[in-house]
């Protein structure tokens, strides 16, 4: 059995979702409708109750799913143990960071590391899918924003925190406020530019901005959704607009623009997560207690 096949069925089953299970695995929804069909006919069983909108699990998947997470488990495992042999003599280390993180310092701290411990193997990914390579153990450590699907596989240490911060137009009449909050930035009735990643989902940013104002019954006026940041200044520069952003996203020194903390404050963590598992490479150990230095010192 194809086990492709079976990571797309466990995503599926975790996410009833086709549209957000073809974007994870980087398939079009028709060809994941086909490969689940697949599955059914060599099982004989239909797993999924189907709806035009919705896609529910019935008995067959609930009790088929336990399994396929211990098969793909299993293969993970015995995938890594293949790895762990061949580089071990070879002091690899890998490690990964989403492209909204290289305004924290992440590559300055490992460019020190590299400096450090010449020793090592140094391998650098950037991938927006950094947890995804830590739980299937593609890469030893991941820098990320703070991700509810975090679990117990995976260690974490807070590497930076951020906060969110309201960008307006210099001369916008709230530019001068000390705070502003979701209240008063709907209540303007000044255009929203949300920040989203390539794919369209929302930034973490947009996120935690929408459901406060969500769970205070108002909704801003969205003007745009836009995944680069550089392009969202530059509207924001031109009156098109405000947004909602990182501190630490934004230029320090544009004349031009007006830098709002917002009330109530919501920070943004940003994490340095690996692997939960006891034994550990000497590239892995020097890393992690490099790490965790470069922290204490900068505490």
């Amino acid at each position: 059995m194809d086990l492709k096949l079976l990571e797309e069925f466990a995503y599926l089953a975790e996410t009833c979702s086709f549209q957000e299970t073809a974007e994870k695995m980087n398939i079009s929804q028709s060809s994941l409708t086909k490969h689940i069909h697949k599955l059914e006919e060599e099982l004989g069983v239909t797993f999924f109750d189907r709806s035009t909108r919705t896609v529910q699990l019935n008995a067959y998947s609930q009790a088929y799913y336990p399994y396929v997470k211990q098969m793909i488990q299993l293969h993970q495992e015995a995938v890594q143990s293949l790895t762990d042999i061949r580089n071990e003599s070879r002091n690899k280390l890998r490690i990964a960071f989403t492209p909204t993180v290289g305004q924290y310092g992440v590559v300055e701290v490992i460019s020190a590391f590299s400096r450090a411990h010449p020793q090592y193997d140094l391998k650098i990914l950037e991938s927006p899918h950094v947890l995804d390579m830590i739980n299937s153990h593609e890469c030893d450590f991941g820098f990320l924003p703070e991700d509810d699907s975090i679990n117990s596989n995976v260690s974490q240490l807070v590497y930076k925190t951020d906060r969110l911060v309201a960008v307006l137009p210099k001369d916008h009449p709230l530019a001068a406020e000390p705070r502003l909050t979701p209240e008063q930035i709907c209540a303007s009735d000044t255009p929203v530019i949300l920040h989203a990643n390539p794919s369209g989902g929302h930034y973490l940013e947009t996120r935690k901005f929408m459901t406060l104002c969500s769970d205070r019954g108002i909704a801003p006026k969205v003007l745009a959704v836009i995944s680069r940041t550089s392009t969202i200044i530059k509207m924001i520069q031109e009156g098109q607009g405000i947004s909602i952003l990182n501190r630490q996203c934004i230029p320090q020194d544009d004349e031009n623009l007006a830098i709002v903390d917002l009330q109530p404050s919501i920070p943004l963590y940003i994490y340095v997560v690996y692997p939960t598992r006891k034994k550990k490479s000497a590239a892995v150990s020097a890393f992690l207690r490099f790490i965790i230095k470069d922290l204490t010192e900068t505490d």
